[in-house]
């Protein structure tokens, strides 16, 4: 350590030592006192770095060359004069070196030196009890210096964040004693991939980390539930457990909880039926994914797909976790309905929308918010409507008329029953065609002409049985080759009208 007299002139913190940044200081003061060489003369100035060309050995002709003859002048007229001047005045310098040498020798005076030592930072925290030997990691050590630092008033605080704030998670980190402790950075949040890697078998690759992240937590879960679906629901259920209480000290708190709750649509399909049951079997799993995620929970998609399975216990039970979130208020609560209601199966049964009647709108109308009250009913109409158009029609009721030929014609009449693609409702023709069966394509006379449909029933009929009078039903067009329809089937938004070269 460097010695200065005045010590406690540059003690600027007052402690009674002289650190770094004040030995410094007081390095510059003095450098700054002592006597420093001479300022240069004008002569030396204009002089300083000039080559003019000339050298001792200068010829005669070679002068005359560089005379400008424009001007009139000529080197006989200056050369003599002009060398014996520079001669004599060489000559003068000659004799005047010693002198001019000596004059600065004799200026100069006593030169003080100043020696100091630069003290590594690993030496000055060493002094106080902080050794990097004692720590599992670097980033371990860098926190607990950092901690030091922050506590004396110094080190680098964020704009975003509070020096409290910094002092806590360094302590956090220092301190341990759990899991999310062990792998929280200092800047980036944690070591998801690291920790997963370190305490579960893994099928896939994951590189090490130890002062940042490299894999990210979504490019994990979609390797992982590539590879084991099941492995990837208990992973999740433990990240939550372990690190779900630390919001604080996440880089983001979107992907551990929303962030894979949006994310299980773009994984296999066993992943999401794995994910269910354990949420609504692991109340630790479902506790902290919902009720006390730091945001409000986008539950919807798991919602739906509960109800177009038939579990309404299992949705009215997630929909339960995510209204005592505290996070929750009108919006949100409308946003998580309208999730359900987009994630709803798009086919024609009722089914999935009747459970949500019975599952979910007893448990909003119990529910303590304006907003919600307020949008119910016009829920409750929409799921009504949505019912109403997926309902199938009721059969066509035998004719009101009175059939003349129907006490006297009993000849027997074929019915084909049909339903056209994404229609409930079933349509009856007559046909000759003794080799219709059931789930037989066929085209049948449409309103944009030969439509296709599917055989759903074959039934015979007198006149006073027949579904549909028997002299305005119309006939079964022929079946639909099998080649043809299954190469409609595979081509998206195929418009099955006016086929009759699809005709058997």
């Amino acid at each position: 350590m460097a010695k200065f007299p005045f010590t406690h002139f540059f003690d600027r913190n007052g402690n009674g030592q002289m650190d770094f940044s004040e030995e410094l200081l007081a390095m510059k003061v003095f450098e700054d006192a002592l006597p420093g060489e001479e300022p240069a003369s004008c002569d030396e100035m204009e002089n300083d770095g000039l080559d003019d060309g000339l050298s001792d050995d200068t010829d005669l002709e070679d002068i005359n060359s560089l005379i400008d003859q424009d001007l009139g002048l000529h080197s006989p007229d200056f050369l003599e004069e002009d060398s014996e001047g520079d001669a004599a005045i060489w000559d003068d310098l000659e004799d005047d070196e010693d002198v001019w040498d000596d004059s600065q020798e004799e200026a100069e005076g006593p030169v003080a030196y100043l020696t100091f030592s630069v003290e590594s930072r690993e030496e000055r925290f060493a002094k106080q009890g902080v050794r990097r030997e004692d720590y599992p990691s670097q980033r371990v050590y860098d926190a607990a210096c950092d901690l030091i630092d922050l506590q004396n008033g110094k080190g680098y605080v964020p704009s975003a964040s509070t020096r409290q704030r910094e002092i806590d998670r360094r302590r956090f980190l220092v301190e341990g004693g759990c899991v999310a402790a062990r792998y929280l950075t200092l800047h980036d949040g944690f070591l998801y991939a690291q920790a997963v890697k370190e305490n579960f078998p893994l099928p896939i690759e994951v590189p090490d980390e130890d002062e940042r992240p490299v894999t990210s937590l979504d490019d994990l879960f979609l390797d992982l539930a590539e590879e084991d679906p099941a492995l990837a629901v208990r992973v999740w259920a433990w990240i939550i457990r372990e690190f779900g209480p630390y919001p604080q000290y996440m880089d983001g708190v979107w992907m551990p909880f929303n962030g894979l709750l949006y994310l299980t649509f773009r994984f296999p399909p066993e992943f999401r039926e794995i994910a269910l049951e354990e949420l609504c079997q692991n109340s630790d799993f479902r506790r902290g994914l919902l009720e006390t995620s730091p945001e409000f929970p986008d539950a919807g998609g798991y919602i739906a797909y509960a109800l177009s399975h038939g579990r309404e216990d299992q949705a009215a039970t997630l929909l339960q976790s995510a209204l005592k979130n505290p996070h929750g208020k009108g919006v949100r609560y409308e946003e998580l309905v309208q999730n359900i209601f987009y994630r709803m199966p798009e086919d024609r049964d009722p089914e999935p929308w009747e459970a949500l009647e019975r599952a979910v709108f007893p448990i909003l109308e119990g529910l303590p918010d304006k907003r919600t009250q307020r949008l119910l009913p016009q829920w409750k109409e929409e799921v009504a409507q949505r019912i109403q158009w997926r309902r199938p029609r009721p059969a066509p009721q035998p004719p009101q008329y009175a059939d003349p030929l129907a006490a006297t014609d009993k000849t027997v009449y074929t019915f084909c029953g049909v339903r056209f693609p994404g229609w409930q409702r079933v349509y009856y023709y007559r046909t000759n065609d003794e080799t219709l069966a059931v789930g037989d394509q066929v085209l049948v006379p449409g309103r944009d002409g030969p439509t296709p449909a599917e055989v759903v029933s074959i039934q015979k009929h007198r006149r006073d049985t027949a579904p549909y009078p028997v002299d305005r039903a119309k006939f079964v067009v022929g079946k639909l080759r099998i080649e043809t329809a299954k190469i409609l089937c595979d081509i998206p938004n195929t418009t099955w009208r006016s086929l009759p070269h699809c005709v058997a």
